[in-house]
């Protein structure tokens, strides 16, 4: 496995996990991700600007898309530094130990085996090398939080 800037280029399984929220208490708008489980843990972000109350962009914003985060287990590590209450954020995260995933059905963006940042568009076609996967959304008024991977 490689692993640039704290992320990890390998190819890996997927693990089930529970996803909870907690508020952070830091100086700056932060989002953190934290592995509560057995195994190690390969994780990717997405997040877009909400929309403000009463305006509708019909999803014409594009999605930052970034991983991999390389979590072992017991380890947290900062993946953006946004106001989370002000965007939609979604989590994927992959364990190549255990085969198993988090994910969600809806969105669904791609993602590939190397170190990637990238902005796209829900749904969108994947290029060669990449694979489509399903997000799981977090809903959120926390300015700072921690997500727990368990």
């Amino acid at each position: 496995m490689v692993t640039l800037s704290g992320r990890s280029s390998s190819a890996v399984s997927v693990l089930t996990c529970t996803l909870i929220i907690l508020g952070a208490a830091q100086a700056e708008a932060t989002v953190t991700a934290c592995n509560r489980s057995g195994s190690a843990m390969n994780v990717a972000i997405a997040y877009v600007p909400a929309d403000p109350p009463g305006i509708s962009t019909g999803g014409h914003h594009s999605t930052m898309v970034e991983g991999w985060w390389s979590l072992p287990p017991g380890e947290c590590k900062h993946v953006a530094n946004i106001h989370a209450g002000d965007h939609w954020v979604s989590f994927y995260a992959e364990s190549k130990s255990t085969g198993r995933v988090l994910s969600g059905p809806e969105p669904r963006y791609c993602v590939s085996n190397r170190v990637m940042e990238e902005r796209q568009q829900a749904g969108m076609s994947c290029r060669p090398g990449w694979r489509s996967v399903g997000f799981h959304r977090v809903d959120t008024n926390k300015s700072n939080f921690v997500f727990n991977i368990r």
